[in-house]
């Protein structure tokens, strides 16, 4: 059945529900098959997943405990507007990393074993407005990758997660933000899949990125292959064992995790606002950083910290995007505002990259003619100068 085919079959439903839950870390056993057999008999299951489909029926069992004992990824949607996206990390990986984030609500965390779960939930009181159930088995591979940044180290996640929170929840006004990762406003295509899934505004995001932390300089980063050397004898006598009995691929989440968070001693613990101060913000009830103080935070940054701050950003833009064009084509083609932005500080980035002026005026003046009635990706770039 085609896709069109099964959303309109799906749009009939006067009730459906989708759930789907997945295996990253090692697969499910012969036993563990059996047992979620017993739960239904109807489910697909695999030797790494479990799909099933309900019209007026429901899932004879609680998502998050087959989530805590079975797998690692879920997904739900519903046609009345419910959707969920949940996944399981080690909490040895995250002490005291989840101790800032709303613990409740639109983003749960929660500990089960040696293991956190994290759970963020999406309600339309109006039912579904968006389609997303007509898209159910698309959202897990679009998905599933933010596990895998997460446990080496990429917070970002986290913090959409909290932002999607706030604008779902009221919170007390007086807690402060979670620290703001770097690279906020250069977000993958798995993050840009989350913002989708759980609708959070892209003018929130802009709000947020008002406040960003100046990325670490290049002279600043320690290279891997140093900082292994750094490491005790005794615990990578510890890691080899451990690789040699197979457990290879958590070995390498770890250390990435550890390279990652060797500076969160002396990180901030917390971000330059109040919640209360962003939402205001957001509301359009407090003014911008260059023309106020939000939630305590200072005024802007001299002009000059702010353009070598740019700067940077730019240059690790378009180092993790090669020659960047056909980056820049893809986030144009997502037809997301948050994604036209980053288009943009992508050609800033291949602008000051060295690039020959006539290959980036012709470039850019057929990718303008290509994407002329996406205005606002159009006006954005005029913004800009890029030519």
């Amino acid at each position: 059945m085609s896709v069109k085919l099964e959303a309109e079959k799906i749009s009939k439903m006067s009730e459906y529900q989708f759930y789907q839950f997945f295996a990253i870390d090692k697969p499910l056993t012969n036993a563990a098959k059996a047992e979620l057999r017993e739960i239904s008999s109807r489910a697909e299951i695999t030797d790494y997943g479990f799909t099933n489909e309900y019209e007026g029926g429901d899932l004879n069992a609680d998502p998050m405990e087959l989530l805590s004992s079975y797998f690692d990824v879920f997904i739900y949607t519903s046609n009345w507007g419910t959707y969920e996206f949940a996944l399981k990390v080690p909490s040895k990986l995250f002490e005291g990393v989840f101790d800032c984030y709303p613990q409740y609500g639109p983003m749960t965390i929660m500990e089960e074993g040696d293991h956190t779960l994290l759970r963020f939930i999406l309600n339309h009181e109006d039912g579904d407005v968006t389609g997303h159930f007509q898209k159910s088995r698309r959202w897990l591979d679009r998905l599933k990758p933010l596990r895998g940044d997460l446990l080496a180290g990429d917070q970002r996640l986290l913090y959409l997660g909290f932002l999607h929170a706030i604008s779902r929840e009221e919170l007390s006004a007086d807690v402060a933000e979670p620290p703001i990762p770097e690279d906020l406003d250069a977000l993958t295509t798995p993050l840009r899949a989350f913002i989708e899934f759980m609708e959070i505004d892209p003018r929130l995001l802009d709000v947020a990125l008002e406040q960003a932390p100046e990325p670490t300089s290049e002279e600043d980063e320690l290279p891997l292959n140093h900082w292994l050397a750094t490491l005790p004898e005794s615990l990578k006598d510890d890691l080899l064992l451990r690789a040699i009995q197979g457990d290879e691929l958590a070995i390498g989440l770890e250390l990435l995790a550890m390279y990652r968070s060797r500076g969160d001693a002396d990180a901030p613990k917390h971000g330059p606002r109040s919640i209360g101060g962003l939402i205001a913000r957001y509301h359009g009830e407090a003014p911008p950083p260059s023309e106020g103080l939000i939630g305590g935070a200072s005024a802007k940054a001299p002009a000059a910290k702010a353009i070598a701050a740019r700067r940077r950003r730019l240059e690790k833009a378009i180092k993790r995007s090669g020659s960047g064009w056909a980056e820049v084509d893809r986030l144009i083609e997502t037809r997301q505002p948050s994604s036209y932005k980053t288009a943009v500080v992508l050609l800033s980035a291949i602008k000051e990259s060295g690039v020959p002026y006539e290959e980036l005026r012709m470039r850019v003046t057929t990718l303008l003619d290509t994407h002329k009635r996406k205005k606002n990706f159009v006006q954005a770039v005029r913004r800009a100068g890029i030519l």
